[in-house]
């Protein structure tokens, strides 16, 4: 069904009169926005690689590519983080032996906090 759904999802004068947003354009907007409005940044990651090379090159590097790049790596963490999650829940769920000797592990670690 790509024709109805070009007419109901993907309509131009929908999607003018809508304004649809997008969550994790917005969070990567902003924060290179708070970034951008801290120069020079004194943390070096990859955001501030992504700006650096934007300004050396922004024929080549325009903002709309960092905007674009810093969303991908905001998606590939959240998906690294809760593939990692899963895999280790399912593991303590098969493994109880496992799972006891951590709840153990954690025990006697939470006792030694003072």
């Amino acid at each position: 069904m790509p024709g109805l759904d070009r007419w109901i999802n993907r309509n131009p004068l929908w999607l003018k009169l809508s304004h649809p947003t997008y969550p994790l354009a917005d969070l990567a907007v902003s924060k290179l926005q708070a970034r951008k409005a801290a120069h020079p940044s004194p943390q070096r990651d990859l955001l501030q690689k992504y700006i650096e090379a934007s300004e050396q090159n922004p024929d080549s590097i325009p903002l709309d590519v960092v905007v674009g790049l810093t969303m991908s790596t905001i998606a590939a963490g959240a998906l690294t983080t809760s593939n990692t999650l899963a895999i280790f829940f399912y593991h303590m769920a098969r493994n109880l032996n496992k799972l006891t000797k951590l709840e153990k592990s954690l025990m006697m670690l939470w006792q030694r906090i003072p």
